[in-house]
């Protein structure tokens, strides 16, 4: 399919946007819509009768699409609730945050009754006989929104906003609506057939994770000789193991180290003033299999007096994400989230590194089941781990990594295929709302709704939890 330009263009006077249809009108978003603000929480009444309403935060709002998994409900009187009741038809956008997370913009469809929507997020209430919804999203999403939300922007450290005012004076083109309503319609099929590619990609990295998994489980518990004579251990998650090696203790193979603090000393000056880094639970994950570079592998975090860690230590989340690892290749910090294993001398540094990533469903299982999950020291301490003789760990982790590094490559790909993929979307939603692209006389096959359904349900459940791990709500 090879789309072609428009017959014939006029200057929009916009440098970010250049050129755009000749016969699309200019206009500003408050001249055909109406913005609403949303609900402040966390106010006090008095001798009030109060409703519960369910209301929609920030994290509910993302590129294109709403992700309603988790909706919060605030209790206030009726008449404050009626200027943030949302109705089918709204365009619910964020006020601030993240630069990224600024003007993102989705519709609103009536799917919860009753629903508001706090006061970090703006309606948007198009003039119907103007402008549709649809065509508002994409426009929001696309370069021409970013460009306009990233330069009108009150901006601080790391943190950006928009205003009611601001937001009114974004500046529009907009075709009729019988070519609005082909506009959305194509990039509705292309948007679809976009996140298939994606979801089979991802599916597929999945499947290679997993792959990865079982050959460093296979490798650790068993060996790699598959015609080795094996003995029972009576460990339900290693019931055996090759007859000439050991299952010992983590305890008795490796000492122990907590970390000190309960939280980033970064408001005692002593210890904010120190020359160790401060490494916090994200960062353990975050790295992959080497913590190796303080200032170039992590954010800015401050620095305590005095070494916990020393350089070789094998470090494990166990609150929040348990039994993620790494190897710590310079002196550091922790907070009491972590905990450090140094190995005795009979026990490589790598090979107990892949040991307790075949160890990591086990340790899952061992935290509490409650809200965060806290995996005690001791618990760890007395779980076994199966330790042949130096070299055939030697071996053992040269195979693993020699494997990996098959997966890793092709995992690799898929990832920076996916991001070509990603930039052709966001490319073509702004070459095609922009007027770049004429797609009028594209024949288009529309998904059905299951299809809709089943492609926003997965990319929001990913995006949730990345925003939620990001801290992006802001309630007040």
């Amino acid at each position: 399919m090879t789309l072609s330009p428009y017959p014939a263009y006029k200057d929009s006077g916009l440098p970010w946007l250049g050129q755009v249809p000749e016969h699309w009108s200019e206009t500003k978003l408050k001249r055909v819509s109406q913005v609403q603000s949303g609900i402040t929480l966390g106010k006090r009444y008095e001798d009030t009768e109060l409703t519960e309403y369910p209301y929609l935060r920030v994290a509910n709002v993302q590129n294109g699409f709403l992700n309603l998994r988790h909706i919060k409900t605030a209790v206030i009187p009726e008449n404050e609730a009626l200027s943030a009741r949302l109705i089918p038809g709204d365009v619910v956008v964020t006020e601030g945050g993240d630069i990224d997370k600024l003007g993102r913009g989705a519709t609103w469809n009536g799917e919860i009754d009753n629903c508001l929507h706090q006061n970090h997020i703006f309606a948007i209430r198009p003039n119907k006989d103007r402008m549709l919804p649809s065509f508002l999203v994409s426009l929001l999403e696309s370069q021409h929104g970013r460009s306009y939300f990233y330069l009108t922007a009150k901006k601080t450290t790391n943190l950006a906003a928009t205003n009611r005012t601001t937001l009114g004076m974004f500046p529009l083109f907009l075709p009729s609506l019988d070519e609005q309503a082909i506009i959305g319609r194509f990039l509705a099929w292309k948007t679809a057939q976009i996140r298939r590619l994606i979801r089979n990609k991802r599916r597929l990295i999945a499947l290679l994770s997993e792959q990865k998994q079982a050959i460093i489980n296979q490798a650790v518990t068993r060996g790699l000789d598959p015609n080795a004579p094996m003995k029972p251990t009576g460990i339900d998650w290693m019931p055996e193991i090759p007859a000439h090696w050991e299952a010992k203790r983590i305890k008795t193979v490796t000492k122990i180290l907590r970390g000190q603090f309960g939280h980033r000393p970064r408001n005692d000056p002593i210890m904010y003033d120190g020359k160790f880094p401060f490494i916090q639970t994200g960062d353990v994950a975050r790295v992959g299999k080497y913590i190796i570079d303080y200032k170039q592998t992590l954010n800015e975090k401050g620095f305590a007096v005095s070494k916990q860690f020393p350089r070789g230590t094998l470090v494990m989340t166990i609150a929040a994400n348990i039994g993620d690892v790494a190897i710590l290749d310079f002196d550091a910090c922790f907070p009491d989230s972590i905990v450090g294993f140094v190995p005795e001398n009979d026990v490589m540094l790598d090979f107990l590194f892949y040991s307790f990533k075949a160890m990591k469903e086990k340790l899952l299982k061992e935290a509490p089941v409650n809200t965060q999950g806290n995996l005690s020291i001791e618990r760890v301490g007395a779980m076994p781990i199966a330790i042949p003789e130096i070299a055939t760990q030697k071996v053992v982790v040269a195979e693993i990594e020699c494997e990996a590094e098959k997966i890793n490559q092709t995992i690799d790909r898929s990832e920076n295929e996916i991001k070509l993929i990603q930039e052709y979307r966001e490319r073509l939603i702004t070459d095609v709302v922009t007027g770049k692209l004429d797609v009028r006389g594209v024949a288009v096959t529309m998904p059905t709704d299951d299809d809709v359904i089943e492609d926003l349900e997965e990319e929001g459940v990913d995006d949730l939890l990345r925003d939620d791990a990001e801290s992006e709500d802001v309630e007040g």
